[in-house]
């Protein structure tokens, strides 16, 4: 898996070959708040969440790494404006190349 900062809070975690259902990362947002790390500007007071996540089911997929970022920040922006600390998963069947 490799993880990078991709700018202020953000980050992009890509790890090939993972499974439709990432283990783990859906549950991330309420084991974090389960650790109880401060933070004063949270509503809860504590460390939390918001998590986009988007499986490419595709090798010959045609997509741009621009769109498959798009659909994760999409799904992001979802968590945050339905209460935040949770995550969103979306998975992404597109047709191979040269089968439009």
């Amino acid at each position: 898996m490799t993880v990078v900062r991709f700018g202020g809070e953000e980050f992009i975690l890509v790890e090939q070959h993972a499974t439709a259902q990432p283990p783990g990362l859906l549950q991330l947002p309420q084991q974090l708040v389960a650790q109880a790390i401060p933070h004063r500007a949270s509503p809860l007071g504590v460390l939390t969440a918001s998590i986009g996540v988007v499986t490419l089911n595709y090798p010959g997929h045609q997509l741009t790494s621009g769109e498959i970022m798009q659909q994760a920040d999409l799904l992001l922006y979802q968590a945050k404006q339905q209460g935040r600390n949770q995550a969103r998963h979306s998975v992404i069947n597109p047709l191979p190349a040269g089968n439009s």
